[in-house]
């Protein structure tokens, strides 16, 4: 897929309807979304397919809080491309590791995570519920959405 990797200029919440693709949350949405830095994934005739937002964090570390490409382009390296785009951004602004989270049901986001080099650090248990907002009985491949895994990858 021949798409370019560049720094969303505008208001991240222009990218709202991406943003909704990695997230149930609309209350937690909204409180991370204007955060960070985003890059985004353009086809050549201008459509943005994909996204992904990192937010520093302190103490040398960063965040990918958001990330998601659309249906129709994925499984073509476009995912990895965005992740290696903002490992080498927080790189190169001195961070010396990159964390991000994930379902324990998304079996293919702990696939993809791993393959890209980062390791599962903790669990999180029922970290997908009414009460963080997201709506009751979520599934991912028919598995409840319920806990949460942590990655990291040293940079």
């Amino acid at each position: 897929m021949d798409v370019t990797i560049e720094e969303y200029a505008g208001p991240h919440r222009d990218l709202a309807w991406s943003f909704r693709e990695a997230e149930d949350s609309e209350r937690l949405l909204d409180a991370y979304i204007d955060l960070g830095r985003v890059w985004v994934a353009v086809t050549p005739e201008g459509e943005t397919v994909a996204h992904l937002q990192a937010v520093p964090r302190g103490d040398g570390v960063w965040e990918v809080t958001n990330t998601a490409v659309a249906e129709s382009y994925r499984g073509q390296g476009i995912g990895r491309l965005l992740l290696l785009r903002a490992v080498d951004e927080a790189g190169s602004a001195g961070a010396t590791r990159m964390i991000l989270a994930t379902a324990t049901a998304d079996l293919g986001n702990l696939r993809f995570y791993q393959r890209c080099g980062f390791r599962m650090t903790r669990v999180v248990h029922d970290a997908f519920g009414p009460e963080q907002g997201y709506p009751a009985g979520l599934e991912v491949d028919g598995i409840p959405l319920r806990d949460q895994v942590w990655f990291e990858c040293a940079l």
